[in-house]
């Protein structure tokens, strides 16, 4: 994985790492991994991840490898059918 996903393992972790993820097509969910910040995510950001996504089962990989605690901050601003579904996706990632 680190070697498709370079920039994923040289992210600064301080304030944790926000974890992006989208859908393209039915049951079919992208991610991607930015630095924690206190602003949200430029324009520019936001087009390189989805450039660059990782499939559920990739994500799952490179946040299994990074010695970092995990805590799940959900945030969606669309219908609470989505939210549901997210929340649903992000714990699946998070589980070990």
């Amino acid at each position: 994985m680190r070697i498709r996903f370079p920039q994923y393992y040289d992210l600064i972790t301080p304030k944790g790492l926000e974890v992006y993820v989208w859908q393209t097509a039915d049951n079919v969910y992208y991610c991607g991994l930015l630095s924690g910040t206190n602003r949200g995510a430029t324009e520019d950001e936001i087009t390189d991840l989805a450039a660059n996504g990782a499939t559920v089962e990739e994500m799952k990989v490179i946040l299994s490898s990074m010695m970092i605690p995990m805590r799940v901050y959900l945030s969606c601003h669309a219908y609470s059918r989505l939210q549901t579904t997210l929340t649903k996706l992000m714990m699946h990632i998070f589980r070990r």
